[in-house]
């Protein structure tokens, strides 16, 4: 199949004006005689819709496509509290465990864990705070994907968490209730959690680390407009965070720039010391942000669509396209990519699409 000077090899195997399918998952891509691999899964793309790339130096990363292709439907589970990708597997938090799902979502293992309610991993160690009792599990995964629980006992917090995330020496917990504080926690050899560390902070909701571990970024709640950049040394928080007065809903940090949404300005971007790089106003009724491993930018609105952006060399915005999910208004509750796919959540539903770039 030939379009301008782009040349697909294997060909689809069924081609109408506007769509193909393909039977292989890895297709070699040849533009103006460069090649490029894709890494695809069996489905139909809608050719119409694919916009050819001026350069080959924007192959892979200019405008995505996605097409929806399996849904995982748990009509007798519970709803979907978090979710963590981890190459091939995907594991899914309800409030009775955690399922684990393989690529094709075809298997599934479910880890019964009461009161599950969030989850964090970095390499093969996964983390699992639980609700009402206010633990913290600690877990290895194991070569099918399970979860093996540590040799060390589970961490007792004392207090509701809000959010937990993770680096590969230590795990941050946000707590609640008659103190609102940002713990640190260092990894112990049996994968018990030694208290590091305790940091004070009125209206704390949300934190997430880079992923060198070098900076941490906590929003705030509904009550609090402030979003916070503290520098980590040897695992702790410093004593004087960069501050910017917004009031961030949800964010994505990579080791170049934090990505988030709020209530004022749609999606802003912003590079380290949150300076502002570039904001998108018209996106005011932005949900949720997801950035994957080539830079390309997702965005879920509340009325169910996904519209895709990167950011240029020149730190400008290029529009994409925009996809309608069907999940309806405020019902899509979660966006998630991984090298291969975008995979959202909706109530008790993983649906999984694929991502399809030239």
């Amino acid at each position: 199949l030939v379009k301008s000077d782009l040349t697909l090899d294997p060909a689809p195997t069924d081609l109408s004006l506007n769509t193909f399918t393909f039977e292989s998952s890895e297709i070699n891509l040849f533009l103006n005689g460069i090649k490029e691999i894709l890494t695809v899964d069996t489905g139909v793309v809608d050719w119409s819709a694919v916009d050819i790339p001026d350069s080959p130096l924007n192959i892979g990363i200019q405008k995505p496509l996605i097409t929806f292709e399996k849904e995982k439907n748990t009509s007798t589970r519970s709803n979907i509290l978090d979710v963590a990708l981890n190459g091939e597997y995907k594991y899914i938090v309800r409030t009775d465990g955690v399922d684990i799902h393989t690529a094709d979502m075809n298997t599934t293992i479910t880890t019964s864990i009461t009161n599950a309610k969030k989850i964090t991993m970095f390499g093969t160690k996964v983390y699992v705070a639980t609700d009402t009792d206010h633990k913290i599990k600690g877990y290895t995964i194991g070569a099918n994907g399970s979860l093996i629980p540590v040799t060390g006992d589970d961490t007792e917090i004392g207090a509701s968490i809000t959010n937990i995330t993770m680096t590969n020496e230590y795990v941050y917990v946000v707590i609640s209730g008659e103190k609102i504080q940002i713990q640190t926690w260092k990894i112990e050899l049996d994968g018990s959690l030694n208290l590091k560390g305790e940091r004070d902070l009125a209206n704390a909701d949300k934190i997430v680390i880079n992923p060198a571990g070098t900076y941490a970024y906590v929003t705030t709640d509904t009550t609090g407009t402030t979003l916070y950049e503290y520098t980590i040394t040897n695992g702790t928080l410093d004593d004087n965070p960069t501050e910017q007065t917004v009031a961030v809903t949800h964010l994505v940090v990579t080791d170049t720039y934090i990505y988030t949404i709020d209530t004022t300005s749609g999606v802003t971007i912003y590079k380290t010391g949150l300076t502002q790089v570039v904001s998108i106003s018209s996106l005011t009724n932005a949900k949720y942000i997801a950035v994957d491993l080539s830079g390309r930018i997702y965005v879920s609105t509340t009325d169910g669509y996904i519209h895709f952006y990167r950011l240029t060399e020149t730190n400008t915005i290029d529009t994409g396209r925009s996809y309608n999910t069907g999940v309806g208004i405020n019902t899509l509750t979660g966006l998630y990519t991984d090298e291969k796919n975008v995979w959202i959540t909706s109530g008790i539903n993983l649906k999984k699409y694929i991502r399809f770039c030239l």
